[in-house]
């Protein structure tokens, strides 16, 4: 991760925009985020030096040098659109999150090489003055790590991790100390649980249990939350589940699926869909095709999950559109049945079809599966059996079944019964050469009274 500069004076220089009204609205000015223009004259002291190219995202700049490629350029500030409206509305998702990232002019700067990018740090120091670079948070960004068609290609597109980091210290982590901020945080607390302990510095061995372990000694604590932060929200929505990416980055971070990032880091999860908060729910792709009227065109991603001893069907993750329902058939091995359906998704279990709530974020469905008694096994089986014999035989008689034997009727005055140390069920059952082809099965069957099951 790139260290951000921090604004620690006053934002002398600075201009204050409402959430509300003050930026002007992306949406409504055509090819906004489709053209690199010049740097404006309203730059930071000595930006355009340095900077030449520019592009507004909602008053927001993404800044670049004369040898970044624009297509590079025009890809990074779609994704930085994304990421801030990425309901498509026209308006930011989170006012507070904005406002934070307006008061510490947040800004994303471009070099088209790391090596480029080391000749213009300097320069940046010569000629930007130190109180316009201290007043504002500024996130590097390289060409030569950005790609747009990163799908296509089958590579990691770096401008979702180093976009998300501005939006994080200059945002989220602003807006929200105590939830998202990256010291003394319910996401730091998560992280901790993460790394296997609270580790102020990088440890020399990360406990085996742990699952996000960052060994860069230069990150420290505050960078290992926001480094954090992005790991879980990009595997949440399913940016690093891909080709051979998992592997790849598994020296650093685990869970790199939606569905394992769901059953593995639990507390994370729980607060990146936690319905307060309006963080992304559909990853950046750096086309960013707002709605004008502000229509939401949402979708969210189901993560079903079946225990042992059944399965739930379709098992792969489901894209569905927000405020639409996806159904679940849950089917139990033979022995168990259907014991709890949970998950974030809340619905109804009609029969074996679950079905979800109205979707308004990512969620999850968990199905559990519990053994079914013996004897509630044994008189299935049974009257099973006798509805198949009825159907072939014809219905002429009763059976009484007992949990120790059964008890056989002809008619009313003439009875012969066996012991029983319970009152008797009454089932119809078929005629006497029914009755004595089902004794044969059941001795086949092995139905005979309190016959165990075999327990794993």
């Amino acid at each position: 991760m790139r260290r951000l500069r921090f604004s620690f004076l006053p934002l002398l220089l600075s201009f204050f925009f409402s959430a509300q009204d003050g930026w002007t609205n992306t949406c409504l000015v055509a090819g906004a985020i489709s053209e690199v223009g010049t740097t404006g004259a309203d730059a930071p002291q000595g930006f355009a030096q340095v900077y030449p190219k520019e592009i507004k995202v909602f008053d927001l700049s993404v800044f670049a040098t004369q040898n970044t490629a624009d297509n590079k350029i025009i890809h990074a500030a779609n994704i930085f659109a994304q990421y801030i409206d990425n309901n498509g509305d026209c308006e930011p998702d989170d006012a507070a999150v904005y406002n934070a990232l307006q008061e510490k002019q947040a800004a994303l700067i471009m070099a088209a090489t790391e090596e480029e990018f080391e000749n213009v740090d300097e320069q940046m120091e010569s000629v930007i003055p130190f109180y316009v670079l201290d007043s504002m948070v500024l996130q590097n960004l390289y060409g030569e790590e950005t790609h747009p068609d990163s799908s296509e290609m089958g590579v990691f597109d770096a401008s979702l991790e180093e976009i998300w980091h501005l939006m994080t210290d200059a945002g989220w982590a602003i807006a929200y100390p105590l939830v998202f901020g990256t010291q003394d945080s319910q996401m730091t607390d998560a992280m901790d649980v993460a790394r296997g302990g609270k580790f102020e510095q990088v440890p020399a061995n990360y406990p085996e249990d742990a699952w996000y372990h960052y060994d860069d000694t230069s990150c420290e604590y505050d960078c290992m939350a926001t480094e954090y932060f992005y790991w879980a929200l990009t595997s949440h929505l399913g940016g690093q589940n891909f080709g051979d990416r998992c592997q790849q980055i598994s020296i650093e971070w685990e869970p790199c699926s939606p569905e394992a990032f769901a059953t593995t880091d639990v507390l994370m999860h729980a607060l990146i869909t936690d319905s307060m908060y309006a963080l992304p729910k559909i990853l950046p792709d750096g086309n960013y095709s707002p709605d004008s009227k502000g229509a939401s065109t949402a979708s969210y991603t189901v993560t079903p999950n079946a225990g042992p001893n059944g399965s739930i069907s379709p098992q792969s993750l489901q894209p569905v559109a927000e405020n639409d329902t996806v159904s679940f058939t849950i089917t139990a091995d033979y022995g168990y049945e259907i014991d709890d359906v949970g998950g974030t998704c809340g619905g109804i279990l009609s029969g074996t079809i679950y079905t979800t709530k109205a979707l308004v974020s990512n969620c999850t469905v968990t199905v559990s599966f519990s053994q079914i008694s013996d004897t509630i096994l044994v008189e299935t089986r049974f009257q099973n059996l006798l509805q198949t014999l009825r159907s072939i035989l014809g219905t002429t008689n009763t059976v009484s079944v007992h949990e120790t034997g059964v008890t056989s009727r002809k008619a009313k005055d003439e009875q012969t019964q066996f012991k029983s140390q319970k009152p008797a069920k009454s089932i119809p059952v078929v005629s006497t050469l029914g009755y004595l082809v089902l004794c044969g099965l059941m001795g086949l069957l092995g139905l005979r009274g309190h016959r165990k099951l075999p327990r794993e």
